[in-house]
């Protein structure tokens, strides 16, 4: 996830558009998961990262239709790409909190 956040935040505007119609569902299938963790164990960390995943989807959806607009607005861009990677480092966070909790 994150490493494909970056890379569409790299592509030229349609080619990170037609990529992220295809990936979008990977991030909604964690946040899904996270979720059922959370539920199944009560560990609040997992209800966080559920919406850390939802966040980062809808700020990923946001900064993909700006980068679209014709022309584009470079100020709204930049904010919404500094967005996108608040919540990578969000995500981070939480992940390295969770990540001694899985069990292998």
């Amino acid at each position: 996830t994150d490493q494909l956040s970056l890379e569409l935040m790299a592509a030229p505007p349609t080619d990170a558009l037609q990529r992220w119609s295809v990936e979008r569902s990977r991030l909604d299938n964690v946040a899904i998961g996270a979720q059922q963790q959370y539920l199944a164990g009560q560990n609040p960390n997992w209800q966080q990262l559920a919406q850390a995943m939802s966040a980062l989807a809808a700020s990923v959806d946001t900064s993909l239709a700006l980068r679209a607009q014709d022309p584009p607005n470079a100020q709204l861009i930049s904010e919404s790409i500094g967005v996108v990677n608040g919540h990578r480092t969000n995500l981070h966070q939480l992940i390295a909190v969770l990540l001694p909790t899985i069990s292998r």
